[in-house]
């Protein structure tokens, strides 16, 4: 046989606290360990591009007229112009390790 089936995700409050929790602590164990003067960078992933393509790929097949298809509507660009906003947006977040002082203190 095969794998067995997958457990139901947790997508409970207790469950996202400790997911959020996990993350903070193994992000703060790389800043203690990076050098002063070292930017860190987090930058979260967009979200489903695939769904972005596939409206692009529809658009144009429909302003060609591929296989007879119904013309690109205004109502059809404003939904796909808000996919795009939702699915492309991402998330940066910095910080700056300053060097830490001669008497040891940060």
């Amino acid at each position: 046989g095969g794998e067995p089936p997958a457990a139901p995700e947790d997508f409970s409050e207790a469950s996202l606290d400790a997911c959020l929790a996990s993350l903070d602590a193994r992000l703060g164990r790389i800043h203690t360990r990076l050098p002063g003067n070292t930017l860190l960078m987090v930058v979260t992933g967009a979200g489903d591009t695939a769904e972005c393509r596939r409206l692009t790929e529809l658009k144009y097949k429909r302003e060609a007229r591929v296989n007879g298809l119904p013309p690109w509507s205004v109502a059809d660009e404003e939904m796909a112009a808000k996919v795009s906003e939702r699915e492309l947006r991402g998330l940066c977040f910095c910080a700056v390790k300053h060097e830490a002082a001669a008497d040891g203190a940060s």
